[in-house]
């Protein structure tokens, strides 16, 4: 084992190729906001670096490989795929620490991450581009509140973005209007009327409490609509499609960051929502 220690702002450990920061202003959101269910992005989340983020098979020929947060963006992961190529997601891996990792066997329901040699983005940061694929985690939940913190883009009407491992669990889909979104998170749907313009960038938070469904909320770049979720528990996570099998209504568009937390999180949302946005520059 390799261990280096050095004094002083921004004090690095270094353990087994892994960097680990003292200074405050390289924690990463799950260790400021800490306790979440599950957590999936293409940057690291936490103050551990060097750990895989991303699971990508690519299309010359079907070889599979891991990489971290840093190879998605330097350009090692383009260049592993190669120039022409496509590279598509096998596994989301889960931040969290809970193994809840999102995946898909099936090579051609995967989304892809690279396409003709260049790593997708949107709004100039990695992403992942789903276009009739989808991820899916095994079930979990079974909580009374919880906190989804999303970014995605979706381009069609009436197509799911992220849904339970079954159907009707935890679900946030375009509707058949333009600018709307349907919010549902056990039990009771909310239209979300003039909310997000279909092909852009957005930042989604969801908050339900079960307990006290008139409380929930529902957030798009900042503009929250009051919801009222039902009692039904939350059951996995669905990426790009409804649950349940077949999956249906399948998504166009990217996801870059989901976050989900098994309690109520209204008195950090806003904190949450700061960090995500500083990042990723919606709004």
């Amino acid at each position: 084992m390799t261990l280096v220690w050095k004094s002083g702002p921004g004090n690095l450990l270094l353990k087994n190729g892994m960097v680990i920061t003292g200074s405050q202003k390289n924690k990463g959101l799950l260790d400021e906001f800490t306790g979440a269910a599950a957590a999936y992005s293409l940057r690291d989340l936490t103050f551990l670096r060097g750990n895989p983020v991303v699971r990508v098979r690519r299309s010359s020929d079907n070889a599979e490989q891991d990489f971290t947060a840093t190879q998605v963006s330097d350009g090692n992961l383009a260049a592993w795929v190669g120039a022409g190529n496509d590279g598509f997601v096998r596994t989301w891996y889960d931040q969290s620490g809970n193994g809840r990792d999102a995946q898909q066997a099936t090579a051609a329901s995967q989304p892809s991450i690279v396409s003709s040699g260049s790593v997708v983005t949107d709004g100039l940061k990695p992403a992942l581009s789903f276009n009739s694929d989808f991820l899916r985690t095994s079930p979990f939940g079974g909580w009374d509140s919880d906190s989804l913190f999303l970014v995605f883009s979706c381009t069609g009407l009436n197509q799911f973005v992220v849904d339970g491992e079954t159907s009707n669990n935890l679900s946030l889909w375009t509707t058949n209007t333009a600018n709307s979104l349907r919010y549902y998170a056990g039990g009771s749907n909310l239209i979300l009327s003039n909310i997000y313009t279909l092909g852009s960038q957005a930042l989604f938070t969801g908050i339900a409490l079960s307990t006290n469904p008139t409380s929930s909320t529902a957030k798009v770049n900042g503009d929250q609509r009051t919801a009222n979720t039902g009692t039904n528990k939350r059951n996995g996570l669905t990426f790009g499609a409804s649950g349940g099998t077949p999956p249906a209504l399948l998504m166009t568009g990217k996801i870059s960051e989901a976050i989900i937390y098994p309690v109520d999180k209204s008195s950090e949302q806003v904190a949450i929502e700061d960090h995500i946005n500083a990042h990723y520059n919606i709004y």
